[in-house]
């Protein structure tokens, strides 16, 4: 119907509620914000409330006794600990820089990092809990603190995939990489020397399978931290925006 912006779509055309929502803040510029329902997503949290975030290398070949053909090497950890929404963070990392399975040393560090009890937010707990469960078939003893992890994560994507947040600079995406620099503009991923998923794993590889210096291993190794703490960072800011949004934080910590 020669329609080519969404700004020109007619009031009455027949659309969705999620399509809707959309529109009218390409229309207005302005945010939606439901604070009822963000509030509720909000008490649903328990603390002390940890942030976490994994990075991966899926290997064609299998490397390690228990994986599978594109089976996702975890390599990487970044977790964040906030004991009460106006607290300090407390930042815990792992990075395995060697050639061996790095299974067992994640899954020690994170045992000891990860507090026990509360709530374990991520961004997309498919993955994230996909991971764990595939930790845990490789490593049966780990298998029921594995399970109790699952069954505290929360997904703070589903704010935004829910719709309960629209904003017209999020151009209708979700990732968190949309939404951060909209809401935390003080926060962003363009000063990184890695600054997305497939460049971490890429890098990853390269320095643990000799294909760089030891210099450049060393760079890759702090590139790395820099973004996978960056990804923890960034849901605890989102967060506090929510808090704020939702009248539980006055100010940011």
């Amino acid at each position: 119907e020669n329609i080519l912006r969404i700004e020109d779509v007619p009031d009455d055309f027949p659309r969705s509620e999620a399509q809707r929502n959309q529109v009218t803040a390409a229309k207005t510029r302005r945010p939606a914000v439901d604070r009822e329902a963000i509030g509720a997503f909000l008490a649903s949290l328990s603390s002390p409330v940890a942030f976490l975030d994994y990075e991966t290398y899926p290997a064609a070949v299998p490397r390690f006794a228990g994986y599978r053909p594109f089976d996702h090497i975890p390599f990487q950890f970044s977790l964040d600990v906030v004991a009460s929404p106006g607290a300090e963070l407390v930042h815990h990392e792992f990075l395995h820089m060697g050639a061996d399975n790095p299974d067992l040393s994640l899954l020690a560090a994170l045992k000891q990092a990860m507090p026990a009890a509360g709530s374990i937010v991520v961004w997309n707990q498919t993955f994230e809990r996909g991971i764990n469960d595939a930790l845990g078939e490789r490593h049966g003893d780990f298998a029921d603190w594995l399970a109790d992890l699952d069954q505290r994560i929360v997904d703070l994507m589903d704010v935004f995939s829910a719709q309960a947040y629209v904003h017209p600079d999020f151009r209708g995406r979700t990732s968190i990489k949309s939404v951060l620099p909209v809401l935390v503009p003080a926060f962003s991923y363009k000063s990184l020397a890695i600054q997305e998923g497939a460049t971490a794993t890429t890098r990853w590889n390269d320095a643990v399978t000799g294909k760089v210096d030891a210099a450049a291993a060393d760079r890759i190794r702090a590139d790395l931290l820099a973004y996978c703490g960056l990804d923890t960072r960034a849901m605890v800011e989102i967060w506090r925006v929510l808090l704020g949004e939702a009248g539980l934080l006055k100010r940011a910590v």
